[in-house]
């Protein structure tokens, strides 16, 4: 996208009409899979300027993400959004002035433990619209994964019974879904110092509560230390019933993304990396399912809960 359509996009942008266009200026930064975001500069102030693309074959993509991310905001868990196109996602909203995470950046343990409140509220707000389950996205991804032809994939039987197992277990809990965020990636955390703002609400929805606490901890590569940081803070209680399920999520997120590599090493420009990345992955997934208290994890993540 050029600047012209760039420019003729902002004029139509209620909350920056009567700035010239000339004396806005922007650059990307960091975006998803199906977006362009760029920082953008104006004698107003910094925002973020989302682009998105349409999806024909589901109309209301964006609505369920705005209004998931507009509850978020009332949180103050979210940035404000100032505007907002339904029919192709283009949003804007308020830069915040922060640190965008990232594995290093969580090293620092008042990090983790602002991540994990950021989630606690999170969970305990007004229900999203829209819904995740992370064993659909594993049966999607070992059908891509198995289309790719990767040899790889076909050498992963004892992995992949070892992640179906947990499922029984995990799904044998009623556990009360939550508005979650569902793609806790660290470079969608902002922290502020004070609290983790988080961005990209694109595949907000409903959910374990569990799995979001296993999925911070295993996308952003938390260890023994991070993690009990990360459970202090959000669970409380060192015997809560939730820790173990969030141990095994930890498991499953892990082997999603070992399968989202494997899905996608043909197609990537750089193949080897996500060789690479599926490499380390499998490493992680197989040393969680080797730890010595997996056994107990599995054994008391499938007892009853208290409502």
């Amino acid at each position: 996208m050029n600047d012209d359509q760039i420019r003729s996009i902002l004029s139509k942008i209620p909350h920056l009409r009567g700035i010239d266009p000339l004396a806005m200026s922007w650059r990307p930064i960091l975006g998803g899979q199906h977006n362009t975001v760029f920082k953008l500069e104006t004698p107003r102030g910094k925002f973020v300027l989302r682009l998105g693309r349409r999806f024909p074959d589901y109309p209301d993509h964006y609505g369920e993400e705005v209004y998931n991310a507009r509850l978020a905001a009332a949180a103050g868990l979210a940035p404000q959004i100032l505007h907002f196109d339904p029919e192709d996602g283009t949003m804007l909203v308020p830069l915040i002035e922060g640190t965008t995470m990232d594995d290093s950046k969580f090293k620092d343990l008042d990090a983790v433990k602002r991540a994990a409140l950021s989630l606690k509220r999170l969970h305990a707000g007004p229900a999203f619209r829209s819904s995740f389950n992370v064993y659909k996205r594993i049966d999607k991804l070992e059908k891509e994964a198995n289309d790719a032809g990767d040899p790889a994939f076909a050498t992963l039987p004892d992995v992949r019974r070892a992640v179906a197992g947990l499922r029984p277990v995990l799904e044998s809990v009623g556990v009360a879904q939550a508005p979650c965020h569902n793609d806790p990636v660290p470079e969608n955390y902002i922290d502020t110092g004070g609290r983790m703002i988080l961005v990209d609400w694109q595949c907000s929805g409903q959910a374990d509560p569990h799995w979001e606490v296993g999925a911070l901890s295993a996308q952003c590569r938390f260890d023994e230390f991070q993690d009990r940081a990360l459970i202090d803070t959000y669970f409380g209680d060192p015997d809560h019933p939730g820790i173990p399920r969030m141990r095994l999520f930890k498991v499953a997120v892990s082997y999603t993304w070992l399968l989202f590599n494997l899905a996608r090493w043909q197609k990537d420009e750089d193949p080897y990396k996500r060789r690479r990345n599926a490499i380390h992955w499998l490493a992680r997934t197989e040393t969680l399912l080797a730890h010595p208290e997996f056994s107990r994890y599995l054994r008391e993540a499938g007892k009853p809960m208290a409502s």
